[in-house]
């Protein structure tokens, strides 16, 4: 269920987005990446979780990760937008982390996101993550 934007949430759903679907990655095995919009200039990304979409508000439906997208997708439709799987490339790249390897050693921006997803975690934005841990990188 996805939470209220709280003020802090804001920069991850207007543009920063990519970094902190990336910081999130680091906290799932074998995460899968996906966008809103044109798959290589995406509006949004998140990641796809047992058929449901995560981002900064918490684990969503479709509806939910559509709703309050960047792009003012109205609700009524939302049901006219596709969600595509992208490569992590693709968001390593409009995160300015392209041809750097994980864990991004150096970048200011994605440690930023780090701690916003642990302030997430902090906060029970992200309990669904507790029930992922058994398939958790450590």
């Amino acid at each position: 269920m996805a939470t209220p934007v709280e003020r802090w949430m804001i920069p991850y759903l207007t543009g920063r987005c990519f970094d902190w679907a990336l910081a999130l990655a680091d906290l799932i095995e074998n995460p899968t990446f996906v966008a809103v919009g044109d798959p290589q200039r995406p509006d949004h990304v998140g990641l796809l979780v047992d058929g449901m979409y995560a981002d900064v508000r918490g684990l969503l439906d479709k509806k939910g990760f559509l709703t309050l997208n960047p792009s003012g997708i109205p609700p009524e439709n939302w049901h006219d937008i596709d969600i595509e799987v992208v490569d992590r490339s693709v968001v390593e790249f409009h995160a300015g982390v392209a041809g750097i390897e994980p864990p991004y050693d150096g970048c200011e921006d994605i440690d930023e996101a780090r701690e916003s997803v642990e302030r997430a975690e902090a906060g029970g934005y992200l309990d669904w993550l507790d029930e992922e841990r058994a398939v958790l990188t450590p």
